[in-house]
């Protein structure tokens, strides 16, 4: 039939073309498992009526349901108003990092390296006193 002409496609692409090791059809197991959900439903009388109701509970449980449809304009305003200061606060640092960013890009930085030269130059000269002077010190 169709449908286990569909399955054994399901069953060839999640297993490939290697033999698994279970000689039963997924059909088999499938039927198997939908006869022990059945049986475990029944007598349980509270659970049926959740059961009907999946796709409703997972609507609720999705993340994003309260952001959706739920939020009118007004509400949306508010939130936003009440973070007028935070972003008011981001954009100032964000325009002070743009004009701070022009002066890594001139020349300032090209002369780094001969920079670097003259202050490990001055640290040398600095121990050098230092030492002279705590020579003095103990003298």
């Amino acid at each position: 039939s169709a449908l286990s002409r569909r399955l054994e496609k399901l069953e060839e692409k999640t297993w490939g073309t290697q033999p698994r090791g279970v000689s039963e059809p997924v059909s088999h197991q499938l039927a198997e498992y939908s006869t022990d959900l059945g049986n475990s439903l029944v007598g349980h009388d509270r659970i049926a009526p959740i059961i009907k109701r999946i796709d409703e509970l997972e609507t609720y449980l999705d993340p994003t349901f309260g952001e959706k449809n739920s939020q009118s304009d007004r509400v949306k305003r508010s939130i936003v108003l009440s973070q007028a200061e935070n972003i008011r606060a981001d954009c100032d640092v964000l325009e002070k990092i743009q004009a701070m960013s022009g002066e890594l890009n001139g020349s300032n930085l090209k002369d780094i390296e001969e920079v670097g030269r003259k202050l490990e130059e001055l640290k040398g000269l600095q121990i050098e006193e230092r030492i002279q002077a705590d020579s003095i010190n103990t003298q």
